[in-house]
């Protein structure tokens, strides 16, 4: 196995090759919404400085660079920034509160539609989210790709190979006749939209936007509403009660998140199911030896027999058995006979017939 310290090096290398360390910068004028969008545009998204590793990553990117850039924090609509939480209640575009740094430049209160910017200081300034910053800096994405959400959105289409070329009407606004097949672009207003190039959206990016004629009719784009009669403003859905807990609105459109706790479903939050204890394995449970109650009949026989009058009976019953078996023992002795046997003791003699019988008395 390699050591950990050859180990290290080689994925903070291979993670800074796919982009998820090194943030970049996009020296590009903007509100937050602008700048969120054109992130994901190109595959990333807002920068979030969640620890001290990430702000020293862009105070190096920013220290040959002047301005303020939006990071990927925003306030919800309808909320005010506290300052107990670390975030103050401000929430990444990613959707968490989580974080392990912080560098507030102050701490006022603030409500509604607030984001946040940094500068070359590293401090995290609150801005109203349409303000037009220098930039802003995103995450996840290639320094060569990073380049791109520089440049302005691009006029016609990718090329899509098809026989047909134009003729099945594959574009929303137009299409243009290539060798191999084709390519669509929009109408005067429109930007060639980046989920499908085939469609068109509204070239709009601020809360207010002139309106655009089409075939003798005035025309907004989806999220805004006409002002008058040349110009569309912004729609804020969140003012309107659109989300139950969270909500962000942004150009155009606008987005929910349920609060800590809760989880979406549909377009409402309800409570999280909570989560049941880990269950332990099946044990038979553990069994006291068996007592008998205080009492029951071998209670008492046992505490009788401890007693003191227990203990002498017991003692006289020994003695008499003891007693018993010395007897026996002298009876015994006194029926055993033998013509051979000789005892020291006293001795008489009585003759019988031929034979003799010796008696012996045992004192």
């Amino acid at each position: 196995m390699a050591p950990a310290r050859f180990l290290a090096p080689l994925a903070a290398l291979l993670a800074s090759c796919r982009g998820q360390e090194a943030p970049c910068a996009v020296p590009v004028p903007a509100n937050f919404h602008a700048a969120r969008d054109r992130c994901e545009e190109i595959g990333g998204r807002l920068l979030e400085i969640r620890s001290g590793a990430v702000a020293a990553e862009v105070g190096r990117l920013l220290s040959v660079t002047e301005g303020h850039f939006w990071i990927g924090l925003r306030l919800p609509d309808r909320d005010c920034a506290g300052a107990t939480a670390p975030l103050r209640g401000y929430v990444w575009t990613s959707g968490d509160q989580g974080t392990n740094f912080t560098r507030w430049k102050s701490r006022d209160t603030v409500c509604g539609s607030h984001c946040v910017s940094v500068s070359r200081d590293g401090t995290w300034a609150e801005r109203q989210c349409h303000e037009h910053l220098d930039g802003f800096l995103c995450q996840g994405v290639e320094a060569h790709v990073c380049d791109s959400a520089a440049t302005p959105d691009k006029k016609y289409s990718r090329l899509f190979v098809d026989p047909h070329g134009c003729l099945l009407g594959p574009c929303e606004h137009y299409c243009r006749v290539e060798r191999a097949g084709y390519r669509c672009y929009c109408r005067n207003g429109y930007a060639i939209s980046a989920q499908d190039e085939r469609d068109c959206r509204l070239d709009c990016r601020d809360a207010e936007c002139p309106a655009l004629r089409a075939a003798g009719s005035v025309e907004c784009g989806d999220g805004y509403v006409r002002d008058g009669h040349e110009s569309c403003v912004d729609y804020n859905e969140c003012d309107a009660g659109a989300c139950e807990h969270r909500c962000f609105n942004t150009f155009g459109r606008y987005e929910c998140a349920c609060r800590d706790g809760f989880r979406p479903r549909g377009e409402r939050c309800e409570p999280e199911a909570p989560v049941p204890p880990p269950r332990a394995p099946d044990t038979p449970p553990l069994r006291a030896p068996d007592t008998p109650p205080a009492n029951s009949t071998a209670v008492r026989a046992r505490a009788a027999a401890a007693s003191p009058g227990a203990i002498a009976g017991a003692t006289a019953l020994v003695l008499l058995a003891a007693l018993a078996v010395a007897l026996g023992a002298r009876r015994c002795a006194r029926a055993s006979s033998s013509y051979d046997l000789q005892l020291v003791g006293d001795e008489e003699e009585e003759e019988e017939g031929e034979g003799k019988i010796r008696i012996f008395t045992i004192s």
